[in-house]
């Protein structure tokens, strides 16, 4: 009752052989899983992004109404355009984080590329040319993605600012 897989006409009895097939599948299908979990991680990024820029200039055009309407409200307006500043900073900082996503992707796609032409570079029997330019081009890559992440989270964080400031600004006074 051995365990007896067929790949390529090898099993995995048959040794050194065997073992490379299984390891060449195994290299295949983690590679497509990383690549289609990579897909995803870019989508959902992106939705966050597209969600931080809807949320900050949703609020920033609902105090424009609040303001421009002849409401019976009693407005604290200093409050008011505090919090009109912090969805307009959130809102920026949302840009600055799809712009510096950009910047990243930009900076890893030259990483990979450099890594291409030195691993061609080393079947052809030469050496790699491009470790500099690679840890460089990675280093700004990380670099420019830290840069998003944090302007993300400061724009989640100006959105809920300006939601408490805005509060602040239309509750009632004693």
């Amino acid at each position: 009752m051995g365990c007896e897989l067929a790949l390529e006409g090898s099993t995995m009895t048959d040794g050194p052989t065997g073992n490379r097939a299984f390891a060449r599948l195994d290299y295949e299908t983690q590679t497509a899983d990383a690549a289609e979990r990579l897909k995803h991680q870019v989508l959902f990024a992106n939705r966050a992004i597209q969600g931080l820029l809807l949320i900050n200039g949703g609020a920033l055009i609902a105090l424009f109404w609040l303001i421009g309407s002849n409401s019976h409200l009693r407005l604290a307006l200093n409050f008011v355009w505090w919090s009109f500043s912090a969805f307009a900073i959130g809102a920026v900082l949302a840009l600055l984080a799809s712009l510096a996503s950009y910047f990243s992707q930009g900076y890893y796609h030259c990483t990979a590329l450099y890594q291409a032409w030195d691993a061609q570079q080393i079947m052809c029997g030469l050496s790699s040319s491009r470790a500099d330019a690679t840890k460089m081009a990675f280093q700004r890559g990380r670099l420019a993605e830290i840069a998003g992440v944090a302007a993300a989270l400061f724009s989640l964080i100006a959105f809920m600012l300006g939601c408490g400031l805005a509060l602040g600004g239309v509750l009632p006074r004693a």
